[in-house]
């Protein structure tokens, strides 16, 4: 009798902790990971201050605070934000923009005969370069995400890169000239883009700070006495 109890003792307390282990995420109820991204608009001073003194935020839900404060008495302001849901381990974009084609690639100019009159001249395809291979850039709030969510079933992993570009007008790419005269001026897009590509882990329904960056001036430039906040929110959401 002794004998067969020892045998299954450590069977049933085997059983016994398996039973009260938590759910791993493959075994918990299927869920959805929700993920929004916001920028927030702060000025250079205000941030730094904040950042030296001993109030500064140490968590996720004191950066939420503190952004939510100076929204309300307009110190700061969202300039962009997007989110998207997916499964864990699924790879997902959410994208608000308009596509800008630019050339990426041309033909050089033919050029004209040695013997072709200058006067009258006007432009053809001989005298400019020829765009052979285009892109399109995305201008606006764009995001793109894998989350994991824990064995704990309350943290989730986050692998994210979310961005926020501007077209800010134009730069000459190649100018065609005769003698001091412009005949045509080629020109491309030019962007300005805030981003951040970064890994990080934030709990079911609460928030972080992703990143800090520079916005541009009315030029297109850096923009020093501002600054950009990426604040990212997470939160799992029940498969009905």
């Amino acid at each position: 009798m002794n004998l067969n109890f020892t045998m299954k003792t450590p069977t049933l307390l085997a059983a016994l902790c398996l039973l009260s282990l938590p759910l791993s995420a493959e075994e918990s109820p299927a869920k959805n990971v929700q993920i929004d991204a916001e920028f927030i608009e702060v000025s250079e001073a205000l941030l730094t201050d904040l950042l030296h003194s001993s109030g500064a935020p140490k968590s996720g839900a004191e950066w939420r605070t503190q952004i939510g404060k100076w929204i309300k008495e307009a110190k700061a302001k969202v300039i962009g934000s997007t989110g998207v849901t997916t499964k864990s381990g699924n790879r997902a974009t959410s994208e608000s923009s308009r596509e800008v084609p630019y050339a990426t690639e041309f033909d050089p100019a033919n050029g004209r005969a040695s013997n072709s009159p200058e006067v009258p001249r006007e432009i053809t395809g001989v005298d400019v370069p020829t765009p052979t291979a285009f892109e399109v850039k995305p201008v606006g709030a764009r995001m793109e995400i894998d989350p994991v969510v824990g064995a704990d079933n309350k943290t989730i992993d986050l692998n994210i890169a979310p961005e926020l570009t501007y077209q800010v007008g134009e730069v000459v790419h190649q100018e065609v000239q005769n003698g001091e005269k412009t005949l045509a001026t080629i020109k491309q897009p030019e962007f300005y883009t805030v981003k951040v590509i970064t890994s990080i882990s934030v709990r079911d329904g609460s928030s972080t700070l992703a990143g800090i960056m520079t916005p541009q001036n009315e030029k297109g430039d850096a923009d020093i006495t501002r600054r950009v906040l990426c604040l990212i929110s997470a939160r799992l959401m029940a498969v009905e």
